[in-house]
């Protein structure tokens, strides 16, 4: 990674020079045509749909930006000064891109000493990665222009990021829910007209049949009576197939916190009860800093510490103590 250096003129570029930008998922779908969704780049967007993503990425990211930035006894003006954003956004959208992306990217200005006074989060569609892995940003104009190092801090994730470590995962968590969404609009979609006649049906009848069938369903929101004839048996398999569908959705949310590094119980999925412990809640919160939020955190704190940033010798921390002493309840809770 280019450092800054007073008056350093290079651009900035990535330790890694063949690390593709992720950008490239927003123009992928017009160059891969009818090509299945299944093998696409997965959006953030579709990502933070389903709804145990969502609820990792609030608990990380409201968490770690409820924690100030410490610099030390030195003068850090650019920790208060984050531009159009509060240092509180500012530090919420920058493990965002972590989570999802494996990257973030501040714009830094200094003063007409070299030193930083403030610092910028630039969103993940205003920059990129090149062929060479250094870095581009959007002008107003339109156009990518080499960012300079003096001007820009790259902030390296714990990780590639869940759009690419993940896409299997939370694919078929998006599968799941569409699934539960359907059988919730129709808790008897599973339902089989056998048919016990002598002589075969043609294609057209047997579509005939269900057909029939779904628009007596359709009619009344799923809840028509339905008329079978004698040489057809109504057979209903959905009570079988929606426990398989919220033990499937639980397990999807298990696998997604620990992707992402959480206990599962921060997102109300539900872990084998014999392996379920009982806790304080400063206890608890103990545990989602150390083995959760650690990694992100240390993450940015380290290229915060860079040269790029501060001065030679000064480290960035995170205060963790509106964490780890939280209100006093009086109660134990559950993990």
């Amino acid at each position: 990674m280019a450092l800054f250096r007073r008056n350093a003129t290079p651009a900035l570029a990535s330790p890694m020079a063949t690390t593709p930008s992720h950008l490239e998922q927003f123009v992928f779908a017009d160059l891969i045509g009818d090509t299945p969704a299944a093998s696409r780049p997965l959006t953030r967007a579709a990502a933070v749909s389903v709804p145990a993503v969502a609820a990792a990425r609030h608990m990380v990211t409201g968490a770690i930006a409820a924690c100030p930035l410490d610099a030390g006894p030195y003068p850090a003006a650019w920790i208060t000064d984050a531009g159009m954003l509060s240092p509180w956004h500012r530090m919420l959208w920058t493990v965002d891109d972590l989570i999802f992306h494996g990257w973030s990217l501040w714009r830094i200005t200094r003063d007409t000493t070299g030193a930083a006074i403030r610092a910028e989060r630039i969103e993940p569609q205003h920059w990129r990665f090149n062929k060479t892995g250094g870095v581009e940003t959007l002008t107003p104009a339109e156009t990518w222009e080499p960012l300079p190092a003096a001007t820009g801090l790259l902030i390296p994730g714990p990780h590639e990021g869940i759009l690419t470590i993940g896409r299997d995962t939370i694919r078929a968590a998006q599968a799941l829910a569409a699934t539960a969404r359907e059988r919730s609009e129709h808790p008897e979609a599973l339902v089989e007209l056998h048919y016990t006649g002598e002589l075969a049906l043609t294609h057209a009848e047997i579509q005939e049949l269900l057909q029939g069938y779904l628009k007596a369903r359709a009619a009344t929101g799923g809840r028509a009576v339905s008329f079978t004839p004698k040489n057809v048996d109504m057979r209903i398999h959905a009570a079988d197939a929606n426990a398989l569908i919220i033990d499937g959705r639980n397990a999807a949310a298990l696998d997604i916190a620990r992707m992402i590094g959480i206990p599962a119980g921060m997102i109300d999925a539900t872990v084998n009860t014999a392996s379920l412990t009982y806790a304080t809640a400063e206890g608890n919160n103990a545990q989602f800093i150390d083995y959760g939020l650690r990694k992100y955190m240390d993450a940015i704190a380290a290229s915060l510490s860079l040269d790029a940033l501060t001065i030679k010798g000064q480290t960035v921390t995170f205060d963790t103590t509106p964490l780890r002493n939280p209100a006093p309840s009086g109660e134990t809770v559950g993990d």
